[in-house]
């Protein structure tokens, strides 16, 4: 035992605040840790990573470099440095295309000292693997790498999936399949089954687009030089009509064990009672469902077609194709054929493919050789054109991911400024374009929060938190209450890039 500097005992506190994600409550003692002790590297460290965490980039590398030049053996100053690097050159989508050659150089230095002093720290790991994967160099390495992360925390879905992703960019697709399929169906949360969903619609293109080259092999009998251009000068151009029923099965709620899935349309909705009844019509056949509520509903619409975007009591749906999926349940009072779980809007041509994986018709464009190509200000080969091509995907997708409101629940986009707590209540402080809506939260284990946002990871949504600067799409209960002095109950909570615009 012996007693700790002044210096030292801010710095272990600052530290223990920053960890137990109190990131504004620690900023003060480790500065003034460092008013006591400048070459304090625990303090340069903490205080590095807590302005990362607020994303202040410069001050942030001012730190960890000081920390590292005061302690050459401070293995988590060494990989938060590399951590500021790789942030530093994403977007507000946590997308980076490639690292440079310098900046790569810098980040696997530091990622190699952190893994000779302290081995067990696996993070070190798994980001060397993503700067590698990113640059698309020393894939084995990094699936070494992520093999030796995985011996000291077994069952790591985040290392499993990066492994998954590095053997898929090693063409080992059957293995890579089978670990991101495992995933998919054990994940722990929705960022793991998302990127294992992702990895696998990708492994099926790369199989279908194999087997396209495959067949210009035996159409011609030597392979092409470039798999997209003929040895006459002729571009491939895929033709796939079945483009967008495709893109719509592989987003549609998935059928689970005991479930059914139809095509019809609702032709009524009845909520004189409880409970709620729906009237389906399939082909010639009309029945009932039911539900206890609209909130257990899921609703999607891949048709933009609706008009309100509202499914409720006194909504005429029965012009739109939907697809139905239910859990059969045959009950006497009142008479149904079971549990309606999720209504999705589809176009009027839509049909199942399941397991379709039919190669895309080849057609043949002739590439003119006596000039060069014309490029125009929309032409889609350029850079500038496949960046917007791919901000404008990745919107839509958030947009797509969104949660829906249900009847008596309404959608807005704004701040979340703070959040008060009040005994066995929780009031979330709201700020949009034109109010301020203080919504009650009374069950948080029935508030779901979704983080679009990279800079997120890791925010603990308490008492203390203070403002985030994204804005977040929420959706809330109209019901406003005088005593509590809300506007409503608080549903749900998904926070978005800066960029993202709310569409009504």
């Amino acid at each position: 035992v012996s007693p700790l500097k002044d210096d030292e005992s801010n710095a272990y506190l600052g530290d223990l605040l920053f960890h137990i994600h109190r990131v504004d409550d620690s900023e003060p003692f480790l500065i003034n840790a460092l008013k006591l002790n400048p070459e304090s590297s625990m303090a340069n460290t903490t205080l590095g990573m807590v302005k990362v965490r607020q994303r202040k980039w410069n001050e942030a590398r001012g730190y960890l470099e000081k920390a590292i030049a005061t302690d050459s053996k401070n293995h988590a100053a060494l990989y938060q440095y590399a951590y500021l690097l790789s942030r530093e050159g994403m977007d507000e989508f946590g997308f980076v295309q490639k690292f440079t050659e310098v900046t790569a150089a810098k980040m696997r230095d530091a990622l190699s000292k952190a893994i000779a002093i302290k081995p067990a720290f696996t993070e070190s790991y798994e980001l060397m693997a993503f700067v590698n994967l990113v640059n698309n160099e020393r894939l084995d390495d990094s699936v070494n790498l992520m093999k030796q992360a995985l011996k000291y925390q077994p069952g790591s879905q985040r290392y499993l999936i990066r492994l998954a992703e590095l053997l898929f960019r090693l063409d080992k697709l059957d293995d890579a399949a089978a670990m991101a399929e495992k995933l998919v169906r054990t994940a722990d949360g929705n960022e793991i089954k998302s990127r294992g969903e992702s990895l696998i619609e990708k492994i099926g293109q790369k199989k279908e687009y194999e087997r396209m080259v495959a067949d210009r092999i035996k159409q011609n009998g030597v392979p092409p030089r470039n798999p997209n251009v003929t040895s006459t000068g002729e571009t491939i151009a895929i033709d796939d009509p079945d483009a967008n029923l495709r893109s719509i099965n592989q987003s549609m709620r998935k059928v689970l064990a005991g479930e059914q899935r139809v095509i019809g349309t609702v032709q009524k909705i009845d909520c004189r009672a409880v409970p709620i009844l729906y009237t389906i019509k399939v082909g010639t056949e009309t029945f009932v469902l039911r539900t206890e509520d609209f909130q257990s509903l899921t609703l999607n619409d891949f048709a933009s077609e609706l008009k309100d975007g509202q499914v409720g009591c006194d909504s005429n749906l029965s012009g739109y194709n939907t697809v139905i999926t239910f859990i059969p349940k045959n009950t006497v009072k009142p008479v149904t054929k079971g549990e309606l779980l999720a209504i999705e809007f589809v176009p009027k041509d839509f049909r199942f493919i399941e397991g379709d994986f039919t190669p895309p018709t080849l057609t043949r464009r002739p590439v003119p050789t006596d000039a060069p190509p014309e490029v125009s200000s929309n032409d889609p080969q350029k850079p500038e054109d496949f960046e917007a091509a791919r901000r404008a995907a990745i919107i839509k997708s958030i947009s797509n991911a969104l949660k829906k409101p249900a009847a008596g629940q309404k959608r807005e986009i704004g701040f979340l400024d703070k959040i008060e707590c009040k005994g066995s209540i929780a009031i979330f402080n709201l700020r949009t374009q034109s109010t301020t809506l203080r919504l009650a939260n009374t069950n948080p284990g029935n508030l779901s929060i979704m983080l679009f946002v990279q800079d997120l990871n890791g925010v603990q949504f308490g008492c203390s938190l203070t403002p985030i600067e994204f804005p977040v799409v929420f959706i809330y209960t109209d019901a406003p209450d005088a005593k509590k002095k809300t506007a409503g109950e608080i549903i749900s909570l998904d926070f978005v890039p800066k960029s993202f615009v709310l569409e009504p």
